[in-house]
């Protein structure tokens, strides 16, 4: 949609890493929609409130939800161990937490 990975597919506006709310109010642009309201819901408070300050502007009702159910495992997110998974994997399955944590114990 902008040449920087944003992409509406199958009724889904991918954005990949492009602001929220420049990407929707250029899809309603090319699709020449002008919705009665217009319901958001994302995992991240702050592309909440990038999608509000555009469609605010555009002045078109708008209501957030912001999806929570992922926090925890988001916190508790290791960079470490995703390494070692994601190089250490068979193609059949995804390493386990513990699996992973041996090898970066260095345990066999």
């Amino acid at each position: 949609m902008n040449g920087h990975g944003v992409l509406f597919r199958n009724g889904i506006l991918f954005t990949g890493g492009s602001p929220k709310g420049p990407a929707v109010a250029t899809l309603l642009q090319l699709l020449k929609l002008r919705p009665k309201k217009i319901v958001f819901i994302n995992d991240k408070k702050t592309h909440l409130e990038d999608v509000a300050g555009t469609i605010e502007k555009l002045q078109i009702p708008f209501v957030g939800l912001r999806y929570s159910f992922s926090d925890k495992r988001v916190a508790s997110f290791n960079p470490d161990l995703a390494e070692i998974q994601f190089h250490h994997s068979p193609v059949s399955r995804l390493l386990s937490d513990a699996e992973a944590e041996l090898l970066l114990k260095g345990t066999p």
